[in-house]
This record gives structure tokens, sequence and C-alpha cells, in this order.
């Protein structure tokens, strides 16, 4: 069973799994070049130049899909997202994008390095009422191209994510983008003001199997889905913005009044129940689905 320790910001590893198994990338993103120079010279001088040429193609880190995952305080009590306290320091509401390419989906642990960029944003947000679903056919290669049934949520929220800074680990990767295609070779621009919301509803059949018996038995009660809302272009023209149920998070313990994170003796958070979306805590979450760039339109992210 897996432990949780305290985390100050969002630095947190990637999810239980990069992506579902039946996750495809249709897109090509991927380029060759084949030189085709060839020496047709006849002379019959005696030179023996020889053609230098070391012209390489830049190595680009290439993301195809995206990951969001909510982390900060939660008080349905109130209906708010709420700043949460360690160790008598404040910390507001976040939440970590990855970025991956097409090959972070087919690797796992250490072998990822290199092929996902982390970006921390703010989430300034509002009360809302979005719908979200579940995916109306989980064996397809975009699972909510059709939704499925409505879900019943216990609080939506909607705002704008605000660009703070790429973590450390991944900063070199985040700023080695093609600055053909992305704006000073970051992410930054794309993504910085995006439209997003969240949605929190008892663990959907679509997640429910990701967790192992142990896991099962000792945090079921804490474990819950966060529907993630994005823009989307809409088959009519404009864009859609419903909750699908891209990420599972789990609901550990702090005191009701100050808001101070609980940890036990060997300073790992304690998981508590969210009785049906009834009690409020600290929300650590993890993407199970990264949306591909195909199914966006990268240049509305941020409309309203």
């Amino acid at each position: 069973m897996t432990r949780y320790s305290i985390l100050l910001l969002p630095f947190f590893a990637l999810g239980l799994t990069a992506c579902g198994a039946e996750r495809t990338n249709t897109d090509d993103t991927g380029w060759e070049e084949t030189d085709t120079d060839t020496d047709t010279d006849s002379d019959t001088d005696s030179d023996t130049d020889t053609d230098t040429d070391t012209d390489t193609d830049a190595d680009y880190f290439e993301p195809v899909a995206i990951g969001l995952e909510y982390t900060g305080g939660w008080d349905p009590v109130t209906d708010e997202l709420t700043s949460y306290f360690f160790d008598g320091y404040e910390y507001g509401n976040y939440v970590l994008g990855i970025l991956a390419d097409t090959e972070f989906f087919s690797l796992s642990g250490d072998d990822q390095v290199g092929h996902y960029c982390e970006i921390v944003f703010e989430f300034d947000w509002a009360p809302s009422s979005f719908k979200s679903y579940g995916p109306g056919n989980p064996d397809g290669a975009n699972p909510w191209a059709t939704p499925g049934d409505q879900a019943l949520t216990w609080g939506e929220y909607e705002g704008t994510l605000t660009y703070l800074y790429a973590t450390d680990d991944t900063l070199a990767v985040c700023e080695n983008l093609d600055p053909a295609t992305w704006t000073d070779g970051s992410p930054y621009a794309t993504f910085d003001q995006m439209h997003y919301g969240v949605a929190f509803g008892a663990l959907s059949p679509y997640l429910e199997d990701l967790f192992g018996e142990d896991t099962m038995a000792e945090a079921e009660d804490s474990l819950f889905t966060s529907y993630t809302a994005i823009n989307h272009p809409a088959d009519g023209g404009g864009l859609e913005f419903f909750g699908y149920d891209w990420v599972y998070s789990f609901l550990f313990a702090w005191d009701d009044t100050t808001h101070e994170v609980e940890v036990d003796a060997d300073d790992y958070l304690v998981y508590t129940p969210h009785y049906d979306g009834g009690a409020g805590g600290y929300v650590r979450s993890g993407a199970y689905w990264y949306e591909d760039f195909p199914n966006l339109d990268l240049t509305a992210m941020a409309d309203q």
C-alpha cells in the first residue's frame, strides 16, 4: 500500500498510471529529413576535398497530450476550494499540468524522464454548474467522443489557470519545444489563462479498476473522481465545456477549523472518508487520462 507524504507544492510524481492501456494517439508529430545532395563533379583534378556537412535536426520535445491534476483544499460545507496549511504555512489551490510525448505512454517510472513536462498553475475559481460525464465508449481510442451517462457530482468549480512555473526537474524539457510551433519554444503561452473546471463525485466505474485490493481496503472511502473540464471544439461550431472522469483523487484529513493538514508519526498523510461528498479535507489527484491535442483547439484554450 502506498502512503503519501505531505507536499508543500504540487511537485508530486505522475499518477498511478500514465494513461489507460486503450489510449492511442492518432496524430503524426514525427518527421524525417532525407539528405538528397549528391556530388556530381566530373573534374579530373586531384582535389581531395571531402563534403563535411554536419547539419543535424533539432531534437525538440514534442508533446501530444495533456493531463491535469488538482491539489488543494476542499470544504463542501461552504462549497469552496480553499487554501490549506502545513506546519503553519498557507498554500493555495494549484493544478499540475503534465504534457507528454508519444513515448511517455509506453514507458514507466524513471524511463519516462525526458518525455514529459510539468507546469504548475494557480486556480482562480468560482462556483459553477457544468455537466460531467463518464465515457460513452470506454474501449474506444477517445472514449468521451460520445459522452455516456451524466454523473452526479458533489460540487463544480470553474475558472482560469494562471501559469506559475515549470518544475525544476522538467524545466529543460518544457523549454525545448519547436519555436516554429510554440511561442518562445515553450508551452507557457498556450496554456496560461486556460479555461478549466473541476467537479467532485463518487469514484466512477471507469476508474474503479485502477486500484488493487490493498488500496481499496485502506482507502476506498477516501477515493473519488475529479471530473475535469477544458475547452473542446463543438461539432456545430464554438466550444463545449463538460467534465470527464479523467482524474482520480484522494481525500486526506485536516483540522476542520484551521485547515491544517494532518500527518501521522512518520509524516505521512492520513486518509479520511469523503462520506459521499459531505466531508472536506486536503485533495491530491492523479491523471489517468491525458487528452490528445488533436481533440483540442490549442488556440482556444483560454476562451470563455
